[in-house]
């Protein structure tokens, strides 16, 4: 009896013995596991990265979609980093993709349709970045010369340069007027190029243009000077006084529709034969001058994503009244 009793408590002991192993290797295999899995794991990215990721130069940018809130990127295979999430701030009017074309200064057509896809309107955002001193001829008809074109004016408060608010204006016209159907030619798509104002008329006269307008802002002494103004060229002037009739006409109409849609005090029609962007064109040619950028109020108004969209709407607005009266 003692004996049976001993061998079973002995039976129980080499149970519990040959237990206590098998916890101790079901403890040890998973870890053995995991740590092979994911060594294969390091070693081959999932299929969906291999497939959607493309390699970018550490040298340059990745394009990103702009109409995306975020575009997710994964690290480079090798590092501990995780993916990150790039942010993308959308814009009121999508920014152009600035293309070898418009960095060189080459002139951007945009296509409308419809039946106003025929009337070709040019666009021509004033200044730029760095001004050109160079001479070229102020006009056909004489022998003046003038700087080739200049870097503008800039904000007194705000420190925005003239290139900067005008080259905005103008991507929300040309949205605008895209919309009513027209076709659109910026003479340039970034402030950051080298055209002469000969080179700028000289697009809208080779595009055969309805309309070739110049977009500026203006400067002066008097801080309390404010308002805006178009510019078009005398009845008299010899190299296109031809033009005049129209070109008056569409600076009367601009400079009242402007005024009406953003407030800014009307000051009036400039006639004048000094500006070169007029006296080369070979189609109706008009300047419009914002407002003064050397006036707090205008400055910091101009300055304003609002103000410049309406300022967008109302040069359509005019163009399209003007066109189709």
């Amino acid at each position: 009896m003692n004996k049976q009793r001993i061998g079973k408590v002995f039976g129980w002991i080499l149970c519990l013995c040959l237990t206590g192993c098998s916890f101790g290797e079901a403890e040890v295999l998973p870890t053995a596991f995991a740590s092979a899995a994911s060594a294969q794991t390091a070693s081959a990215p999932p299929a969906e990265e291999t497939e959607f990721a493309i390699a970018t130069p550490a040298d340059s940018e990745p394009l990103l979609p702009r109409s995306a809130a975020s575009v997710q990127t994964t690290a480079p295979a090798g590092t501990a980093q995780p993916p990150t999430a790039v942010s993308v701030s959308p814009t009121p009017s999508p920014e152009p993709l600035v293309t070898p074309q418009a960095q060189a200064g080459v002139n951007i057509r945009h296509e409308g349709f419809g039946e106003n896809a025929a009337c070709v309107i040019v666009l021509d955002p004033g200044h730029q970045r760095v001004g050109m001193s160079e001479k070229e001829a102020n006009s056909p008809a004489t022998d003046v010369m003038k700087a080739k074109v200049t870097a503008g004016t800039q904000g007194v408060f705000t420190r925005i340069p003239e290139c900067e608010l005008t080259l905005a204006v103008a991507l929300y016209a040309r949205d605008a007027l895209l919309a009513k159907g027209y076709t659109v030619i910026m003479t340039h798509e970034t402030a950051d190029v080298s055209i002469s104002n000969q080179e700028r008329t000289a697009m809208a006269n080779d595009a055969h243009a309805a309309v070739l307008l110049h977009i500026h802002a203006n400067g002066a002494d008097n801080k309390n000077a404010r308002g805006a103004l178009t510019i078009c060229s005398t009845r008299e002037n010899p190299a296109c006084g031809e033009l005049y009739n129209e070109s008056r006409r569409l600076a009367e109409t601009l400079l009242d529709v402007y005024c009406a849609r953003t407030g800014i005090r009307k000051e009036y029609v400039w006639e004048t034969d000094t500006m070169t962007g007029i006296n080369w064109s070979r189609v109706p040619a008009v300047t419009l001058e914002m407002g003064y950028m050397t006036n707090e109020e205008e400055d910091r108004l101009m300055a304003s994503d609002a103000f410049r969209c309406a300022a967008a709407d109302a040069i359509a607005q005019a163009l399209d009244a003007h066109l189709h009266p």
